[in-house]
């Protein structure tokens, strides 16, 4: 048998190839910022490397215009999008970028939001880069993991939460409080978890919740600004088999609607505070949580 040693190389090298850039993507390291959030590297073509938000509320990536500018990214005129995020609803324009290397891969011809310079962090990472993703957060090695589907984690006795997703393709899970539903969104981009105004009124009546104090700093998406809540305590929360047991939120004025696409939603933004406390993983494929067996019921 006559061997093509070139050949027989190619492939090896290949094989080698492919198996460094999965193992770059299994463990790719996170860190938190001073406010509990979760910040990852995004590198671009011109070797710049940047720490940008990981905002799993937002629909878009976006970016500063500085940053955009020094990428060349190529501004849409007169092209804005409705750019929610953990900080709520906001108009931005748009620019596109030819590709940008996020979770150790490629991602070719972004449409990018773009924020004012005057912000917390040169930009975040939101859906659309996420979509079709399963990323686990461990927080022993402060990495995050990129799964092929959710069946490694059953087989490791992981228990999934269901849910859905919101009209900017955000995760929204259920929860039950007493006889009251909440609506759930998963905002690693927001420092502490809120519990919308509207809510608040039901779930405790006899509180007035119109005069606060402040007494709580919470900062949300690229909001270079901390908004100063109040907090309550939530008795034994649970969502769905999770069981999060006794949890302080701050109350606000959310626009719940435009969180869950639901009118008169009773809303909840779940954020670092519980999400970066533990292990979890996300699944942006059909919209769910998965959370380790001891944390369920």
């Amino acid at each position: 048998m006559i061997v093509n040693w070139k050949t027989v190389t190619f492939l090896l090298w290949g094989l080698l190839n492919q198996s460094a850039v999965y193992a770059a993507t299994e463990g790719l390291p996170f860190h938190l910022d001073d406010y509990g959030r979760p910040l990852v590297e995004i590198a671009f073509s011109n070797r710049e490397k940047l720490d940008v938000l990981l905002d799993t509320a937002a629909r878009r990536t976006a970016f500063t215009n500085d940053v955009a500018a020094r990428q060349g990214a190529k501004r849409r005129m007169r092209s804005t999008i409705r750019h929610f995020s953990s900080a709520g609803l906001l108009t931005l324009p748009l620019a596109t970028l030819d590709e940008i290397l996020l979770f150790g891969k490629p991602i070719k011809q972004n449409t990018l939001a773009l924020y004012p310079d005057r912000v917390s962090a040169s930009g975040l990472v939101g859906f659309d880069t996420l979509r079709g993703q399963v990323i686990r957060f461990s927080q022993e090695t402060q990495t995050i993991e990129m799964l092929a589907n959710s069946g490694r984690l059953a087989g490791e006795g992981w228990a999934r939460i269901p849910g859905r997703n919101n009209r900017y393709m955000g995760i929204i899970l259920k929860a039950q409080y007493g006889e009251h539903e909440l609506d759930v969104l998963v905002a690693t981009g927001s420092s502490h978890t809120i519990l919308d105004r509207h809510a608040a009124n039901a779930l405790f009546p006899s509180k007035d919740f119109s005069v606060f104090f402040g007494t709580t700093q919470v900062y949300q998406g690229l909001s270079v600004w901390p908004r100063n809540l109040d907090t309550i305590t939530l008795k034994n929360l649970a969502i769905g088999e999770w069981q999060l047991g006794d949890v302080d939120v701050t109350v606000d004025k959310l626009s719940a609607s435009d969180a869950t696409g639901v009118e008169g939603s009773k809303f909840l933004l779940l954020g670092a505070d519980i999400l970066m406390r533990q292990n979890i993983a996300l699944d942006f494929r059909d919209h769910s949580v998965w959370v380790p067996a001891q944390t369920v019921r």
